[in-house]
């Protein structure tokens, strides 16, 4: 059964008008609320600037930017919201469920893994309504509940990739390169496609992760690689100890350049990225996104692929 978002909406709107209008620079304002009784959850801001990813995670952990607790449904780290500048001023926002068995699902329903908009989001988390509205704007919202939906603009949905339909993107991917990954002196590469960056890589201890780290220095879910025609980042998912690259401490998102070691969990791991084209190809590596299964990590485990 779906949500009725106009009526969270004009309910929660006293929170959502304030929670916006505190945030003057670009970017998306993400509120949750409790459908039941229409009370706020958490609630977060992802600034937007061009080339560059702004990033939040939405989950039970103490440490997400939006927190969402007390809904067994919902995972400890369990949506990305990534928002970025287009265009020179228009927010584009990602929402990547992070390897969950429940995903999330936009306004009308619709079970989804992965989706793009442009302008305002509504999707539900496990038992929460999420309302992410663009910020920067310089348009004011009215008093008035009802005149502030009257005024909202369209919510255009770019791309929407259902949950449990992973393996369809495989095919007509092409390859992207490889992530070198380092632990303990030895090095093993997990070879990637465009449709697995587009769709994030996530590193860490836990089991769904498509590189798997066992070592408890590291986050469950403790960063996601991910690239588009801006280029590969690497996002720190709101891991205990860090995600960094040489001299740029504490940013959360970071852009890989090849060739570049990133540090995991400062030092317990690192990861480099190395493109096609430059050194070995990727194609004898372990693959992502490449329709096989999964791959064997340093532990002997089998780790999930995109």
């Amino acid at each position: 059964m779906g949500l009725d978002f106009r009526k969270l909406f004009e309910t929660s709107y006293g929170r959502l008008r304030a929670f916006r209008e505190s945030h003057r620079a670009p970017g998306l304002a993400l509120v949750a609320v409790r459908p039941g009784t229409g009370a706020g959850a958490g609630a977060g801001w992802v600034g937007a600037a061009p080339g560059t990813f702004g990033a939040a995670v939405l989950g039970h952990h103490r440490r997400a930017d939006v927190l969402l607790s007390g809904d067994p449904a919902v995972a400890g780290r369990h949506l990305l919201v990534i928002a970025t500048l287009v265009r020179g001023c228009e927010v584009r926002a990602r929402v990547l469920d992070l390897r969950t068995d429940a995903g999330f699902a936009d306004e009308n329903g619709r079970a989804l893994r992965a989706a793009t908009a442009e302008g305002p989001l509504f999707v539900r988390c496990g038992g929460f309504a999420l309302f992410g509205v663009v910020t920067g704007d310089g348009l004011p919202w009215p008093e008035r509940a009802r005149d502030g939906w009257e005024c909202l603009p369209q919510r255009v949905w770019l791309r929407e990739d259902p949950l449990g339909e992973a393996g369809e993107r495989a095919g007509a991917a092409q390859p992207a390169g490889a992530l070198l990954l380092r632990r303990d002196g030895r090095e093993r590469a997990l070879a990637v496609d465009d449709a697995a960056l587009a769709g994030g890589v996530l590193l860490g201890r836990h089991p769904r992760c498509d590189a798997r780290i066992p070592d408890l220095r590291l986050s469950r879910i403790h960063a996601v690689v991910i690239g588009d025609d801006a280029g590969v980042h690497v996002i720190d998912a709101a891991s205990t100890n860090g995600t960094a690259l040489p001299q740029q401490l504490g940013r959360r998102s970071l852009r890989l350049e090849p060739g570049v070691t990133l540090d995991l969990a400062g030092g317990a791991a690192s990861v480099t990225w190395r493109p096609v084209g430059a050194g070995e190809g990727a194609g004898e590596d372990e693959g992502a996104g490449d329709g096989a299964g999964a791959g064997e990590d340093e532990s002997g485990r089998r780790s999930l692929r995109p």
